[in-house]
């Protein structure tokens, strides 16, 4: 949703960056869930071993990084960049889209 309603009109306001920059790691978040959704499926039927677990801790503990990380640059940086670039005909525009998806 952001991809498609949000960081477009950004970019059109002067914050293209900002938006390229999040979008890119939203790409990798999504490459990192992926890799940890068959040893979480493995785990959630009670297949995992000790070695997959092993194999999964870091796996786990580099997402919940990523996400971290990221988290703090939509609070730091995105959330600012939407109060000055946004006006109250987007906020709608946008709120409406969301309430349609």
């Amino acid at each position: 949703f952001e991809e498609e309603q949000l960081f477009p009109r950004l970019a059109a306001g002067g914050e293209g960056d900002l938006a390229d920059l999040l979008v890119d790691e939203h790409k990798t978040i999504r490459a990192s869930a992926a890799d940890l959704l068959p040893p979480l499926l493995a785990a959630s039927t009670g297949r995992l071993d000790a070695a997959g677990f092993a194999a999964l801790k870091p796996v786990a503990l580099e997402f919940v990084e990523r996400l971290e990380a990221h988290i703090h640059k939509e609070t730091a940086a995105l959330l600012p960049a939407v109060d000055l670039v946004l006006d109250d005909h987007d906020d709608h525009e946008i709120a409406l889209a969301y309430a349609e998806s």
